[in-house]
């Protein structure tokens, strides 16, 4: 595991050194609502659904996943309907999160999908659905909690995902560690 591993460690910091820098931004800056993106990227109530990490922070998340593991998943979520209207809240999940007992989810049309390792796919390989635990499986409250195949688990759809991975083959549906 990187955390143990000095070598591997430097690698997937000088990944994230190179891809993301000092933040992947949108050039918007001499729009109207300019500020209002920065504002939003840089204050965690605002962007993250768990109220943790600026857009930066997920961004240096994404990269170290994408290295360490090979795949990354964020949820781009509408919230809210208070005041400040809807908004979009994003939140981030480990491929260990994943609901790798599912192996097929039979939709309200009566269409039967495959479930490889929790991506949903149709007929053609396109991915339909996500399928994430609610909790972290590897988490240390998770060993008072039942195994892992006895944990329900989230469908959401394709739509509001992003799955971010470098694909090296046709209808490859997982990434691949750089390591």
């Amino acid at each position: 595991v990187l955390r143990d591993d000095p070598w591997g460690k430097s690698i997937q910091r000088s990944f994230r050194r190179n891809v993301v820098g000092t933040g992947i931004t949108a050039s918007i800056d001499d729009k109207p609502y300019g500020q209002d993106f920065i504002a939003w990227s840089r204050t965690p109530h605002a962007m993250d659904l768990e109220r943790r990490h600026t857009l930066i922070n997920m961004q240096q998340w994404a990269i170290d996943e994408v290295v360490a593991v090979g795949e990354c998943f964020v949820v781009r979520w509408i919230t809210g309907n208070d005041i400040l209207g809807k908004r979009l809240q994003l939140q981030c999940f480990e491929f260990e999160q994943l609901d790798r007992y599912k192996t097929s989810h039979t939709t309200p049309e009566g269409i039967t999908n495959e479930v490889r390792h929790g991506i949903e796919t149709d007929i053609n390989g396109a991915a339909v659905a996500y399928h994430f635990y609610r909790s972290h499986p590897n988490d240390v409250a998770g060993y008072g909690r039942p195994s892992p195949i006895m944990m329900e688990s989230v469908r959401i759809p394709a739509s509001i995902v992003s799955h971010i991975y470098d694909p090296e083959r046709v209808r490859q549906s997982h990434g691949i560690s750089r390591l």
